[in-house]
C-alpha cells in the first residue's frame, strides 16, 4: 500500500471552512421559492420550541392540491378539523437526505422515485399532475411516514416535529437554520455517527481512503457479519427485481388483452343489432364488457398490492447497500489512519535511533576515546547496529568535537517525548515537510530535532487521539449498522410474504372468483 502521497492528509481536511454553523458547514440546499406555498402565512423568524410528536400520533396523507406544483396534504389522526400540513415531493427528499445524514446508523425508508424519462415523453405538460403518479406517491409517502413514526428516536427528533408542524409554512426556509444547519461538517466521513453535530478538532486529520482500497479490504468484522449480510440483500435484491419484472410484463399483457376486449366487445354489440337474435349475442357481449371490467380491477390490485410493494422493498434494499458500503468505509478509514500512525511511529524511532547514535559518539568523544587506536572500529561497530550514522561530514573539515560541541541531544530529546516544544511555526512545519521524505540517514542533527518534535507532537496531540475517537465511532456504527439492518431485512420478507398471500387472495384469486361469477351465469 502506497501511502507516500498521503503525507500531508491535514492541509486536506478541514471540515470547518465556510460554515453557517458557528463551528462546521453547514447544509444549505436551494429549493422551490416560498411563494409557491399554498399558504400565505408569514413564516415566524423564532418559531416555539418542537414537542416531540406521541408514539399514538398518526399523520396521513389524505390527498393534494395543484397551485403551480403538487402539494400534499397531511393530516393528523385523519381529524379535517387540525391544520393541515402542505408538503412537495421534493420537501420529503430534502427531509430524507437530512435523517441520512444525521442518523448514519439506521435505514431511512425509501421515497417513491421520480418521474421516469418515458413518463415525461408521454405527457410532456402535465405529467407533474399525473393523477395515477400522485396516487401512487400518496400511497408511497403514507408509508415512507409510517415507517419514520414508528423509530422512536427519529419521531422525536426536531426535524420530522418540524416537518410535520402546520406552523412551519415554508419548507425551504426552514432548511437554512438549526438543526439543518448544524453538521459538523459537509462530508459524512467527516462526522461522528455518535453526535454528528458536535464539532472535534480530530475530525480535521481523518484521512478519507481512496475508493480502490476498499475492493481488496478484508477484517474478521466485516467477513464474519457484514459481507453475509450484505450477500443476503444483494441475493433478495435480485430475487425481487425479477417479481417486479414479471409483475411488470403482466400488467401490460393483461392491458392489452383489455383493448381487445374493448374492440371484441364493440363487435359483438354491431353483431347484436344486425342479427335476429340479438338477445343471445347481447348477452355474450355483456359477458365480455364484465370481465373486461374485472381486468382493470386486476391490474389496479396488482399495482398496489403487488407492484408497489416490490418497489418497496427494491428501494429499502437500494438504501441498506449503501449503508452497508458507508460502514466498510469507516472501517476501512480506520485501517488507513492507523497505517499512517504507524509510519509515523517507524519514522520517529528511526530517527530516535540516529539521535541516540550521535548522543553515543559525541559521548565517545568526551571521554577522550578519539586518541584509542580502537575507535575507528567502535565506530563501525555503531554504524552496523544501528544502520543510522554511514559516514562523517568530511566536507566541512571540522572534528568531530567542533561539529557537536554546541548541541545539546539529550536535552532536545526529552522536549520531544514530552512534546513540550511548539513547533508549529512557518520554518519548521516546512523544514519538516521537506525532509519528511529524506532518507535519516542523510539528514542533519539539527534537521534530525525538528522532525523529531514534530513527529511526536503530531502522533500525541493528534493522529493518535484521532484514532481512539474513530475506533469508538466504528464500533457505534457497527453495532447499530447491523441492527438496523437485520430489523429492514426482516421487514421485506415479512413484506415479501404479504405479497405472497395477497397474490393469491386479493389479486389473482379475486380475478378467478370474479370471472367464474361472470361466464358461469
Amino acid at each position: 500500500m502506497n501511502f507516500g502521497d498521503y503525507d500531508d492528509f491535514t492541509q486536506d481536511n478541514n471540515p470547518f471552512a465556510g460554515s453557517d454553523h458557528h463551528f462546521s458547514n453547514g447544509i444549505v440546499n436551494s429549493y422551490e421559492d416560498v411563494h409557491s406555498s399554498p399558504l400565505n402565512a408569514p413564516l415566524s423568524l423564532s418559531p416555539q420550541k418542537n414537542q416531540p410528536l406521541s408514539v399514538n400520533d398518526c399523520y396521513t396523507i389524505v390527498g393534494y392540491q395543484v397551485l403551480g406544483a403538487v402539494f400534499y396534504k397531511i393530516h393528523l389522526n385523519g381529524d379535517v378539523n387540525d391544520d393541515l400540513v402542505f408538503r412537495r415531493y421534493s420537501d420529503f427528499v430534502s427531509l430524507r437526505s437530512y435523517l441520512i445524514k444525521f442518523f448514519q446508523t439506521k435505514v431511512i425508508p425509501p421515497v417513491p422515485e421520480k418521474h421516469s424519462i418515458s413518463r415525461l415523453l408521454k405527457h410532456p405538460f402535465n405529467y407533474r399532475s399525473d393523477k395515477q403518479i400522485i396516487d401512487r406517491r400518496i400511497r408511497l409517502l403514507n408509508y415512507f411516514l409510517k415507517r419514520l413514526l414508528a423509530d422512536e428516536e427519529i419521531r422525536q427528533s426536531e426535524f420530522v416535529a418540524r416537518f410535520l408542524d402546520p406552523r412551519e409554512k415554508y419548507w425551504s426556509k426552514i432548511l437554512h437554520g438549526p438543526p439543518f444547519t448544524n453538521l459538523s461538517s459537509k462530508s459524512i466521513y467527516l462526522t461522528s455517527p455518535r453526535d454528528p453535530t458536535t464539532p472535534s478538532p480530530y475530525f480535521a486529520f481523518l484521512p478519507i481512503p481512496p475508493r480502490g482500497q476498499i475492493r481488496n479490504y478484508q477484517s474478521d468484522l466485516n467477513d464474519s457479519v457484514f459481507r453475509p449480510l450484505e450477500s443476503r440483500a444483494r441475493k433478495l435484491l435480485n430475487i425481487v427485481r425479477r417479481l417486479e419484472s414479471t409483475a411488470n410484463k403482466t400488467i401490460r399483457d393483461f392491458q392489452s388483452n383489455r383493448e381487445a376486449l374493448i374492440e371484441l366487445g364493440g363487435f359483438f354489440n354491431i353483431f347484436s343489432i344486425i342479427e335476429d337474435q340479438h338477445e343471445v349475442i347481447e348477452h355474450f357481449g355483456n359477458k365480455i364488457d364484465l370481465n373486461f371490467l374485472n381486468i382493470e380491477v386486476f391490474v389496479s390490485s396488482l399495482t398496489i398490492y403487488i407492484k408497489e410493494k416490490l418497489m418497496v422493498i427494491r428501494l429499502t434494499l437500494l438504501v441498506i447497500l449503501p449503508l452497508l458500503h458507508f460502514r466498510k468505509m469507516k472501517e476501512v478509514q480506520l485501517g488507513y489512519l492507523q497505517d499512517i500512525i504507524l509510519r509515523r511511529q517507524a519514522r520517529l524511532k528511526d530517527i530516535t535511533g540516529r539521535v541516540l547514535g550521535e548522543e553515543r559518539l559525541d559521548e565517545v568523544i568526551r571521554k577522550g576515546e578519539i586518541q584509542s587506536p580502537s575507535l575507528s572500529k567502535a565506530i563501525a561497530n555503531l554504524k552496523a547496529k544501528r544502520n543510522a550514522v554511514e559516514r562523517l561530514d568530511e566536507a566541512d573539515n571540522e572534528t568531530i568535537e567542533d561539529s557537536l560541541s554546541n548541541i545539546s541531544l539529550p536535552q532536545s530529546w526529552n522536549r520531544a517525548i514530552s512534546a513540550s516544544e511548539d513547533p508549529d511555526t512557518t520554518t519548521t512545519t516546512n523544514n519538516t515537510m521537506g525532509t519528511r521524505h529524506k532518507a535519516v540517514d542523510k539528514m542533519s542533527v539539527s534537521e534530525l530535532q525538528v522532525e523529531m518534535v514534530q513527529l511526536s507532537r503530531e502522533l500525541n496531540r493528534k493522529l493518535i487521539p484521532c484514532f481512539d475517537s474513530l475506533t469508538k465511532d466504528v464500533e457505534y456504527i457497527s453495532i447499530g449498522v447491523e441492527r438496523s439492518v437485520n430489523a429492514e431485512m426482516k421487514c421485506s420478507v415479512k413484506m415479501l410474504q404479504e405479497i405472497i398471500g395477497n397474490w393469491k387472495q386479493q389479486v389473482f384469486g379475486e380475478y378467478i372468483k370474479s370471472c367464474t361469477e361472470v361466464w358461469g351465469r
